[in-house]
């Protein structure tokens, strides 16, 4: 009888996921592989990473660790887990560009705090505060990540303020990824 073959499972960005932790890659009805051990990683504490999200090109993941973790942080690496880099702390809200290159993410804040959108380029490690020269003076404003346009040339954001001369003013953004202008709708 001639033994029959049982075909690797194509690679699928919904195995990359977190569990107990740690960032691994579960294949269905098959062995699960840790690609980031939280046990590594003492800044996690017990709580390890929280998300994860696959770059489109499925070659890169972004990975963050979340309060209560005693130094939160987000990260990048390759889809097999290896030249993993600190992209920064205190950040949160993964999100990939189109083109694999870059990522948006916010700061981590508290309910009374800012929080900005940030861009972070693979290419040359440079982080770009994009929100930051859009509040008024002497409020605090909070923004959110909601997706990207259909041609995924912005990122579609909303905002709130939570103090000073604005409080309780709010609405919807888009951040233009060519000219990194912010404009309110």
């Amino acid at each position: 009888m001639t033994p029959t073959l049982t075909p690797t499972p194509a690679f699928s960005p919904d195995q990359i996921k977190v569990k107990n932790g740690s960032v691994v890659r579960e294949i269905p009805q098959g062995e699960v592989s840790v690609l980031i051990d939280k046990e590594k990683y003492e800044s996690t504490g017990i709580t390890g990473f929280a998300k994860v999200a696959v770059s489109p090109d499925e070659t890169k993941i972004c990975f963050e660790s979340w309060p209560p973790a005693p130094e939160p942080a987000l990260y990048v690496a390759t889809i097999t887990g290896f030249d993993i880099e600190e992209v920064s702390p205190n950040r949160q809200n993964c999100v990939w560009t189109q083109d694999s290159n870059r990522i948006i993410y916010v700061n981590s804040s508290s309910k009374t705090t800012p929080a900005n959108i940030f861009l972070y380029s693979l290419e040359d490690n440079v982080e770009t505060n994009l929100t930051k020269d859009s509040v008024p003076e002497g409020s605090v404003r909070r923004y959110e990540i909601v997706g990207f346009s259909a041609d995924g040339g912005k990122i579609i954001c909303t905002y709130e303020d939570v103090g000073g001369t604005e409080e309780g003013l709010g609405g919807e953004c888009e951040i233009d990824l060519t000219s990194l202008t912010v404009s309110f709708l």
